[in-house]
């Protein structure tokens, strides 16, 4: 895979009669003469694509076809996720999903709290939270190209501790006024 335009140069050669022209078909589509013994094919339209060319002589005969591969990939993967943007009760799994229409996803990288795992040659990868707290992920995705997407950051939230209420009420029938406090406290929300 190429990553900007490219030009491919095909030449031929004739040692009798000369080449008159070189043939060439992009992808499929017309075929293109050109008057010479070589022919510049500018590749500026990204996937994966055939080049077929031929060369013919002034005697007019025409060599085999030879077709080869031409693969271009200018664009960055596109990368989202479905994390649950609000506090969670249970632990719980997200998706981070990676797109590349022409080249393909080569690998999804993400971190959950800094540790970083790295999953080749998928489109999609479940993450799970198992422990309370508000985590830090971060991914991008890499197309076979070679392209890195931009690195996305979310934070994902657990709170599976039930709160705890105490008080320093005192036990039993009191006669006169009394203050007294309540407490609540839980975990990391």
């Amino acid at each position: 895979w190429r990553t900007t335009n490219f030009i491919v140069n095909l030449t031929a050669s004739d040692l009798t009669s000369g080449v008159a022209y070189v043939n060439y078909s992009y992808d499929g589509g017309v075929v293109q003469q050109v008057a010479a013994n070589y022919a510049d094919v500018s590749i500026n339209s990204n996937g994966n694509k055939t080049l077929t060319y031929s060369a013919t002589d002034v005697a007019g005969l025409t060599s085999v076809p030879v077709t080869i591969n031409v693969a271009l990939d200018t664009t960055v993967p596109a990368v989202s996720d479905n994390a649950p943007l609000t506090w969670q009760t249970l632990p719980f799994d997200f998706t981070i999903s990676a797109v590349d229409v022409d080249s393909g996803i080569q690998s999804i990288t993400y971190a959950v709290d800094g540790v970083e795992t790295v999953i080749n040659a998928v489109n999609e990868v479940n993450v799970s939270i198992a422990t309370d707290g508000n985590h830090t992920v971060t991914y991008n995705a890499t197309n076979n190209a070679g392209l890195l997407s931009a690195q996305n950051t979310i934070n994902v939230l657990l709170d599976s501790a039930i709160p705890v209420v105490s008080d320093n009420a005192p036990v039993g029938w009191q006669t006169q006024d009394f203050n007294f406090t309540i407490n609540a406290s839980n975990g990391p929300s």
